[in-house]
């Protein structure tokens, strides 16, 4: 999967003028990566062969093989579930001189969701940043008025949403 993705990225077109990750720009084209390739190769099955779901960790994977394309491209570091102080974030990037806190979770409800927010606003706080970015899977069946791509602030952190929708019924 990592050679498919390679061969489209050209890693300095994610960057900003001053060499930070635009991550606007970076999930824009994971999703559109996602739109075209699916989660199908990572669907789970019950014995009997039948499709039950797609499990969080493959979807955590299938961003990370992104992400990790895009770093090894700029001689850039990721650390996944990197210890922040009293817990461990999803992952740890390093690339250029900069570092970012991302949390990322597959959307379960409403108090989930604001929950993972805090929960990173927290690690950022304690790893002395003001921003972290929350990479949310979500089915494209919730009702949107739940969730939202906002950037928020938590304690004096902004939280900056990605929203990654996905179609179970088209993935069976």
């Amino acid at each position: 999967e990592g050679n498919k993705i390679a061969g489209n990225m050209l890693s300095t077109a994610y960057l900003t003028s001053d060499n930070k990750i635009n991550f606007d720009k970076l999930l824009d084209s994971y999703k559109e990566y996602i739109k075209l390739r699916s989660f199908r190769p990572f669907r789970k099955k019950n014995k009997m062969g039948k499709f039950v779901s797609i499990p969080e960790a493959a979807m955590v994977y299938s961003f990370e093989t992104y992400i990790n394309i895009f770093l090894r491209e700029l001689d850039g570091k990721c650390y996944r579930e990197a210890y922040i102080s009293l817990g461990n974030t999803d992952l740890l990037i390093n690339v250029m001189g900069f570092e970012y806190l991302l949390e990322i979770k597959k959307y379960y409800s409403p108090s989930y969701f604001a929950k993972g927010k805090k929960q990173l606003a927290y690690y950022c706080s304690r790893a002395g940043l003001d921003k972290g970015y929350y990479v949310v899977f979500i089915p494209n069946t919730i009702n949107p008025s739940y969730v939202s791509e906002k950037p928020e602030v938590f304690n004096g952190v902004e939280i900056i949403t990605y929203l990654i929708h996905y179609d179970e019924e088209r993935d069976v």
